[in-house]
């Protein structure tokens, strides 16, 4: 979830890593988490660099959904 003043909607690119870790697609070790050999420190950080990231975020999702 995420909160804009009034408004409140869910982050779809956070649920989807949150569901990655779930399933073991993306590794999360602390506060880091790790795809492959690229790694972010926080969650925050992994949700932006996906919604910069259209291939990797579709890789994501792809491997989630199967």
């Amino acid at each position: 979830l995420y909160f804009a003043g009034s408004f409140v909607g869910v982050d779809t690119v956070a649920e989807v890593v949150d569901y990655g870790v779930k399933f073991g697609v993306i590794e999360q070790r602390g506060a880091w988490f790790y795809i492959g050999e690229d790694k972010w420190q926080g969650k925050d950080n992994l949700v932006s660099a996906l919604k910069d990231d259209s291939e990797l975020l579709e890789l994501i999702q792809k491997k989630v959904l199967t």
